[in-house]
């Protein structure tokens, strides 16, 4: 079990990297963004957009061709 003190730690560095993702996304800096995700075939992002509806991306490969051309 985690004292704390770790666990806070831990906390702040997972929300710094949600930050750091979100900011890089929006101001198309595609180096910074890539950072903050695991370059591996189990990762997944979903979203919903108006002209696609639901869509899931898995894998590192297509996710980071998919926001390349974005």
């Amino acid at each position: 079990m985690m004292n704390p003190i770790e666990q806070q730690g831990d906390t702040s560095a997972i929300l710094q990297v949600i930050a750091d993702e979100s900011s890089a996304f929006w101001n198309k800096d595609f180096v910074a963004w890539a950072k903050c995700w695991g370059h591996t075939a189990n990762i997944r992002m979903m979203g919903w957009w108006a002209h696609g509806g639901i869509t899931v991306i898995e894998g590192w490969e297509a996710l980071s061709q998919r926001v390349k051309t974005t």
